[in-house]
């Protein structure tokens, strides 16, 4: 249909000022969804965003209010009386785990019952084949084994994702905190110090958009960083340009492992001095993994998710880690919490260095 799906996830009030500008609030449902109900950024946007509606609607504000969450008490007392939708979610369901569960209720209204159906279909057939499919076989374990192999034998400290398909263009965003949130971390679930690397850093974006930066460093930087490409076309598009696409992604591929040697600079344009041809050399030999779809739908998109859910899982198992965990990301916001007074004014911070930037920062 018409409708206008539109996210708010940081606590720096342009980002709620910039979701809801142009928003009529009578034609407006606000979701917001915590499994805690006490992350502070969920909280203030939700707290601001319910004022925006009472403010516009009265009374009726409770209609336009939906809230997903396991703490449905404490949700109850933010309510303070008031009524609104309270959807159910699952304690055991972790955030960056939580696609299929009701904290996508907004994605759901967005793409409507049938499309997210879809999703979750193909999301279970993954499932099924993860559970089912022997080791050699299995998709899920053949990366985790390809991470192993790469984080903690090579010891690369990188993965870069080349999505080759704009519709998957904050693929490698939303990978980030699946991998890096669950695999993070050095102690297992024991309390033992872990052997050896563990995830590496995970960054990338959209082909053939990335062409024109960082593949420049891709294929001639001082570091060998593996690539892990996505093509998934959307064929009902101009023929043309899919083609396009299709050749610049397996071009980039070849290039990243055979690379181009000196003689073959030389070969090809004969008339560069030796000083340019030697800066048209590339090193090859750098790792890549390919991965293709093209019939790409909405139960590819699903079971391609599940795929990246359990190979983190799986990974995390390898490395003796418990990836359902975030005890940096609990730390950080302990410590956002005991600061927020110093900025304020009204307490002290312990670290001297703090203390100063708290100094620097209230100068401007």
């Amino acid at each position: 249909g018409n409708i206008d799906l539109r996210f708010c996830a940081n606590v720096d009030p342009f980002d709620l000022d910039r979701a809801m500008h142009g928003l009529d609030p009578t034609r407006t449902l606000v979701i917001g969804v915590s499994k805690s109900f006490g992350t502070e950024e969920t909280l203030y946007n939700l707290a601001r965003a319910r004022t925006w509606l009472e403010e516009s609607v009265g009374d009726q504000s409770q209609q336009h209010l939906a809230l997903v969450t396991a703490n449905p008490d404490r949700a109850k007392a933010w309510l303070n009386g008031r009524e609104a939708h309270v959807f159910d979610m699952p304690l055991s369901v972790g955030g960056r785990f939580s696609l299929w569960s009701a904290a996508s209720l907004a994605c759901m209204i967005y793409l409507g019952a049938d499309t997210f159906e879809g999703i979750l279909k193909g999301a279970a057939e993954m499932d099924a084949h993860v559970r089912s499919a022997p080791l050699e076989e299995n998709a899920a374990m053949r990366l985790a084994l390809l991470d192993y192999w790469n984080a903690t034998i090579r010891n690369e400290k990188m993965r870069v994702l080349l999505a080759y398909a704009n519709r998957l263009r904050m693929l490698p965003t939303y990978l980030q905190q699946l991998e890096m949130e669950s695999n993070g971390k050095t102690v297992g679930p024991t309390g033992t110090m872990v052997s050896g690397a563990t995830a590496p850093a995970l960054w990338g974006g959209e082909g053939s958009v990335g062409q024109h930066s960082y593949h420049q460093w891709l294929h001639q930087g001082s570091q060998d960083v593996p690539c892990e490409f996505i093509l998934a076309p959307d064929r009902s598009r101009d023929p043309e340009g899919i083609n396009a696409l299709t050749a610049h992604a397996l071009a980039q591929a070849e290039v990243l492992a055979n690379g181009r040697s000196f003689d073959e600079v030389k070969q090809e344009e004969p008339d560069l001095s030796d000083e340019v041809a030697r800066q048209k050399v590339h090193a090859g030999g750098r790792a890549s993994t390919f991965l293709v779809h093209n019939t790409f739908g909405p139960a590819a998109f699903g079971a391609l998710v599940a795929l990246y859910e359990h190979r983190t899982y799986l990974a995390g198992h390898l490395w003796q880690l418990n990836p359902f965990d975030q005890w940096g990301v609990e730390r950080g916001k302990t410590m956002a919490s005991r600061l927020k007074p110093a900025v304020e004014g009204t307490a002290a911070a312990d670290d001297a260095v703090t203390s100063a930037l708290i100094a620097m920062i209230a100068g401007d």
